[in-house]
């Protein structure tokens, strides 16, 4: 029973259930949104599914540089330094200010020029333009929740969003599909509304909470002076891994690009697998969060012993979800493709790509698994301060292992889309083990301090 009773597998159990419960809330509405949009519209949910990508590469950018005032925050926890622990979080909420000027910029601007010149087809523009609206609120949210992370309440977050969650999933049929008399559908409009509304309601009830009575006691919440040396040391230590983020979503983002110039089934199938690695991305997300916030502690602590523990730990927790993950996809693959299947689409689609999207299905938690593995050791680095081997690392393998072998086999010979699955798994394990080994020679010269 040692993988149980753990005191480190125990530590990271108990941080990662309650992010595990926020991020499934979040990933549930994801995967509602395009369900939604599949049944509207099945060119909508393709088109979300490559744009989602770009959407990312922006907004993950900015919520790459705030989580990391979370691993300020946990350093200080560790070392008991209470009163300064709500200043990094202050800094990042600047900073999602800040971020209202650049998405405007971005819409104005940016999309529309690649619109304009036909990079972006108009569905993915309008997906694009609706939802940079409300991404400064997902910047305050992240923000927000590095406190409650930092200080080991995640639970504060997890309510948050999941009350947040459940009026976005309610208000996502409606205004997706419109009332007859009274609401008109909105498409992707409608679902970008209705994220908005749920992002602005979490971040209200997580800026109450943060700034009760006990919290401006004990943390001293109510100070919110701008701090520009701090500021800028957040953002250089979280630039590294937020480059990382975006060369890997870039790299997604060509991967659609490639594959939306193929057929509209191999589209099909690689939208499947995406949706389907969303909503068990809340596995991988919580597990990076929480083992970088262990992390941080133990260095503020000055146990470094105890992150190599930790690693073990991530690893069991991986391997287990993983295997529950497999059994649960090959005995579900049916039902599963079913859901994202409308009784127009399913009669428009061939036999042999339904068996295609069914074997994609079986393979995915393979996929995500090996992805799990890099979120951990990606999380202890970003801890120990080598997101810069984090960006290289993942820089090369997206581009070496996926994005050019899907050109050359996908696009160029048409090989089944099973292979770039393959490819995606050969990469996260490329990324996997090049990470571990710099972890561990990190660890090491740790141990010699």
């Amino acid at each position: 029973m040692y993988f149980a009773l753990s005191r480190h597998t125990t530590s990271l159990l108990k941080m990662m259930f309650p992010l595990a419960i926020s991020m499934i809330s979040t990933f549930l509405m994801i995967t509602v949104d395009r369900i939604f949009l599949s049944k509207y519209n099945i060119e909508l949910v393709n088109a979300v599914s490559s744009a989602g990508n770009l959407y990312w590469m922006v907004v993950g950018f900015f919520v790459y540089i705030v989580i990391t005032a979370g691993n300020f925050v946990s350093e200080k926890y560790g070392e008991k330094n209470y009163k300064d622990l709500a200043k990094p979080v202050w800094q990042m909420i600047y900073f999602s200010f800040v971020s209202i000027i650049i998405f405007w910029l971005v819409i104005q601007y940016l999309i529309k020029f690649f619109h304009e010149i036909n990079w972006l087809s108009f569905l993915q523009y309008e997906f694009l333009a609706s939802n940079y609206l409300y991404a400064p609120f997902q910047i305050l949210v992240s923000s927000l929740g590095t406190f409650f992370i930092g200080t080991n309440r995640a639970k504060v977050l997890t309510f948050s969003n999941i009350a947040a969650n459940l009026i976005n999933i309610f208000l996502d049929y409606f205004l997706i599909f419109g009332v007859r008399n009274f609401i008109n559908p909105m498409g992707i409009k409608g679902a970008a509304l209705a994220t908005a509304i749920g992002f602005m309601i979490q971040s209200i009830i997580l800026f109450l909470v943060f700034m009760n009575k006990k919290n401006r006691t004990e943390y001293n919440t109510s100070f919110c002076k701008f701090n520009f040396t701090l500021f800028v040391s957040i953002v250089k230590r979280g630039i590294p891994a937020s480059f990382a983020l975006v060369m890997d979503l870039l790299g997604w983002a060509l991967f659609y690009i490639i594959i939306g110039k193929t057929t509209k089934e191999k589209a099909f199938v690689a939208s499947l697998v995406q949706t389907i690695f969303i909503f068990f991305l809340f596995f991988g997300e919580s597990l990076e969060k929480s083992i970088s916030a262990l992390s941080s502690r133990s260095i503020g602590e000055k146990n470094f012993k105890n992150i190599f523990s930790l690693y073990k730990s991530g690893i069991k927790i991986t391997f287990f979800f993983g295997f529950i993950l497999v059994i649960l996809m090959t005995v579900c693959s049916k039902f599963v493709l079913s859901i994202f299947l409308s009784k127009n689409s399913s009669e428009s689609i061939s036999l042999k790509t339904l068996k295609v999207a069914q074997t994609a299905i079986v393979l995915t938690p393979i996929y995500i698994t090996m992805e799990n593995l890099r979120f951990m050791v990606t999380g202890i680095l970003i801890s120990l301060k080598k997101a810069k081997f984090v960006f290289y690392s993942v820089s090369f393998f997206i581009w070496f292992v996926v994005v050019l072998p899907t050109y050359f086999f996908i696009y160029k010979n048409n090989f089944s889309i099973i292979y770039s699955l393959l490819f995606f798994i050969l990469a996260t394990l490329g990324m996997f083990f090049s990470m571990k080994i710099k972890m561990q020679s990190c660890i090491n010269n740790l141990y010699g301090e």
